[in-house]
């Protein structure tokens, strides 16, 4: 019997995972962007409620799992990357119709954000205008989404490895206490007035701002990996993507969750906590710029392919679509950086909850495709049905 070099393992270990790797990598590029990566969101939606925000921490993982499981088991089943079908396949005609608009203009917000974060990284780390800035993103941005999901699956299969590194680094950091100039032998959990201030008792709201921000970020990710159906060669490609993305995505909120935990009373009302906790530390805190900046990138990339992929019928080209979506997210970007994260992530928050809630139905319904074969086997089981 032929024996099977090291090389060949690993190209078969690379062949059989990459799939779902590769996707479970575009959602956590798509969920890492500026409010995260920052500490924006995990203060607004999880350190504010004290020791319940981490119950909180806890229900949105699970939710973003059913999301992701269901979204690909749907896209898998009808191998269809148009997210207008999508909505109307879990939603019906007319209710699947506004979700499909409700969601565009979600995705939209976030790539609008993602240019205005950009713009106040300039102004405040490096003292210069951000419109320069902006329009260097913005250019950033046209090459991937003009390849279409082989760009955008290029890109989260380099940058988010290196996002997922910084984030987990910035969080053992601050808990260790370097960040504040502290010496320690191990790891050392102080305790501060934030224990007594919100206590456990916040679990209600703790909870429900769990739901609000999987609710939010399942909005833009659901017509992301819709539009990835193409890539899914088997069965397994769902739950490995699924899995393994909420997994990364759970450690790296909970690392950033515990950092900010720590040093609540000191980065309470700072627009980017990750860099105040970095500011006795000047290589540090320009490193994790550059770890802002790429997570800033992927979800830019993420967000306009998920509406270029819901418009692309349109009639008009590619590369021009491209344009217009990147002016469209440069004037909404005017409205700030800080009022766009909190309200306008909020708003959609409420707004997408129904999605949510019927694509977790749809990933707990009953299998109804093949376990084992590809995507050709599939296409002849459907034509049997």
């Amino acid at each position: 019997m032929k024996k099977r070099s090291l090389w060949g393992a690993r190209f078969s270990l690379n062949k059989a995972w990459g799939p779902g790797l590769g996707i479970a990598m575009v959602l956590v590029g798509t969920v890492i962007g500026a409010g995260f990566a920052s500490g924006a969101e995990i203060m607004a939606y999880f350190t504010r409620y004290g020791e319940a925000g981490f119950l909180g921490m806890l229900a949105a993982g699970l939710l973003i799992f059913l999301g992701t499981y269901g979204t690909l088991k749907i896209a898998y089943e009808y191998q269809d990357t148009d997210y207008g079908r999508f909505t109307e396949r879990i939603a019906g005609k007319w209710a699947g119709a506004v979700l499909d608009a409700v969601v565009t203009l979600s995705m939209l917000l976030g790539y609008g954000v993602m240019l205005s974060g950009t713009g106040a990284i300039a102004e405040q780390q490096w003292g210069i205008s951000k419109y320069p800035a902006m329009l260097a993103m913005a250019a950033a941005c046209y090459l991937p989404l003009r390849r279409g999901s082989t760009g955008i699956l290029a890109v989260c299969r380099v940058l988010t490895p290196i996002l997922i590194i910084g984030g987990l680094l910035l969080g053992l950091y601050s808990v260790l206490g370097y960040a504040r100039g502290q010496e320690t032998a191990g790891l050392l959990l102080q305790p501060l007035s934030v224990f007594s201030a919100l206590p456990l008792e916040n679990w209600p709201q703790a909870l429900f701002s769990g739901i609000l921000y999987a609710s939010y970020n399942m909005l833009g990710a659901a017509a992301v990996l819709a539009g990835l159906a193409g890539e899914m060669r088997r069965r397994e490609d769902i739950w490995r993507a699924a899995w393994i993305g909420t997994a990364v995505l759970v450690v790296l909120t909970l690392a950033l969750g515990v950092a900010t935990f720590l040093n609540y009373d000191t980065i309470q009302g700072v627009s980017i906590p990750a860099l105040a906790l970095l500011e006795e530390h000047a290589v540090w805190q320009q490193l994790y710029v550059g770890v802002l900046l790429g997570a800033m990138y992927t979800t830019a990339i993420s967000d306009g392919f998920g509406v270029l992929n819901r418009v692309r019928g349109c009639g008009v080209n590619r590369n021009l679509l491209c344009l217009l979506l990147t002016g469209a997210a440069f004037l909404l970007a005017q409205l700030g950086f800080g009022d766009l994260v909190d309200k306008g992530y909020r708003l959609f928050g409420y707004l997408g909850i129904g999605q949510l809630i019927l694509i977790a139905v749809h990933a707990l319904a009953k299998d109804t495709i093949p376990n084992k074969g590809d995507i050709h086997e599939k296409k002849q089981w459907r034509r049997r049905k």
